[in-house]
């Protein structure tokens, strides 16, 4: 496969996410560095570079002179990177509201993602969006650590999502999540804080929920 030689790591960075993230690479599979230099016609300088970036992602778990080793995923792993996202939301969230002022503003954006959400209800740019609804907490809290783990472990819990929901993850769950937000929004306009709190909750503990149930599965 060639691609025009303008920002070449960046591209195949995206090109080795994208595959990732949609499981045509599969947990704990070993990206060769030949095999990825003959797939793009590139020098090994470009494909480098590309796993560098998906190392600071964390998907890669090692990296060796042939080559990477993406991080071997499983149920456990998924609950715990699922509650690591639930619990720094819970905490950014005071941050982000703390501010009178900025709650339109949040709102506006969480409406905004929502609506983009359903419009995009099956395909996967509802990832993206969810994404960006959560993520809108993050930007207003001012607090780039935070903000910074969020996309992180967002990225690998979008992973997680689609390798274990599938078939369970369906467009009522999806519109289950929805309904979520809406809620969440609700309780903000509300200046309900402790509601909002519980229903964040409540909306993480949902895919915890399928995680542990491939974990009895397997």
């Amino acid at each position: 496969m060639k691609i025009i030689k303008d920002l070449l790591s960046e591209q195949i960075y995206k090109i080795l996410k994208n595959d990732i993230i949609n499981s045509k690479i599969n947990f704990g599979e070993v990206l060769v560095n030949k095999n990825l230099q003959e797939r793009f016609d590139v020098s090994s300088t470009p494909v480098r570079d590309a796993i560098l970036r998906l190392k600071e992602d964390g998907i890669i778990e090692e990296i060796t002179r042939s080559g990477a080793k993406l991080i071997d995923f499983n149920p456990d792993f998924a609950c715990e990177v699922n509650q690591l996202i639930m619990t720094i939301t819970l905490g950014v969230l005071e941050y982000s509201l703390e501010n009178v002022e900025n709650r339109k503003e949040i709102i506006d954006n969480l409406n905004k993602y929502i609506k983009l959400q359903q419009n995009n209800i099956s395909t996967d740019l509802y990832y993206e969006y969810d994404y960006h609804f959560h993520k809108t907490f993050f930007d207003y809290s001012n607090n780039k650590l935070l903000k910074d783990l969020f996309k992180k472990y967002n990225l690998i819990n979008e992973i997680l999502v689609k390798a274990y929901h599938k078939g369970d993850f369906s467009l009522e769950n999806r519109l289950d999540c929805l309904k979520d937000h809406e809620n969440i929004i609700k309780s903000i306009e509300d200046n309900n804080i402790s509601m909002t709190l519980d229903l964040i909750k409540k909306h993480y503990l949902r895919a915890d929920k399928i995680f542990k149930n491939s974990i009895k599965i397997s």
